[in-house]
């Protein structure tokens, strides 16, 4: 420590005795100081952002995952969906040109006695095709028009004609309007009920 002038003015003694209690400060603590902690100070900052960094990137690649999983199931769904959707059209329009001419057998019953012989063999025919088309079908049609069918066979086959006939070409084009969402799709009435077809 160096000696302070007893002749130098108050202050220039004040800030001598202050650089002289630094430098001594300084001087301790470098030597108290160790040269590891001063490593430590300069790394645990870069490890540790660097841990940071590591935890918000696999929190964010697990919900990436999770979303790419999601969309995928969806694409998937959605793809079975539509699947079965045209394969319901395409068996739905089978169906119903099967009972339209179901429906027109009928008819020809009704107006042809002259010849009721023939038209009850093409009506027989009729309900046969009817009969394999809405067997080959049952796992793409829903359960409700898969009953309607099989009510109006029922009624057809007894000689019931006109209570199969009306459930046949009203509750069957009802039915698939309904499983087919068409009335939900637009304005245009797609199957219609005597449409001359």
């Amino acid at each position: 420590m160096t000696s302070i002038d007893p002749s130098t003015p108050h202050i220039e003694r004040l800030a001598q005795a202050i650089d002289d209690l630094k430098s001594t400060l300084l001087t301790e603590l470098k030597a108290k100081d160790p040269g590891w902690w001063r490593v430590v100070q300069l790394i645990l900052p870069v490890v540790l952002t660097s841990l940071l960094g590591l935890v918000v990137w696999n929190f964010q690649s697990n919900i990436q995952r999770s979303l790419d999983e999601k969309a995928s199931r969806l694409q998937a769904q959605l793809g079975v969906t539509q699947h079965l959707y045209e394969q319901r059209l395409t068996a739905y329009k089978e169906l119903y040109d099967k009972a339209w001419e179901v429906h027109l057998s009928i008819q020809d019953v009704k107006t042809n006695a002259s010849k009721a012989t023939l038209a009850r063999k093409h009506l027989h025919d009729s309900l046969k095709a009817l009969s394999v088309v809405q067997n080959a079908n049952k796992i793409i049609a829903s359960r409700e028009l898969n009953d309607i069918l099989l009510n109006a066979w029922l009624d057809i086959i007894k000689n019931d004609t006109e209570a199969g006939d009306a459930a046949l070409v009203s509750q069957v084009a009802d039915q698939m309007r309904s499983d087919l969402l068409v009335d939900r799709l637009g304005p245009e009435k797609v199957l219609t009920t005597g449409q001359g077809r």
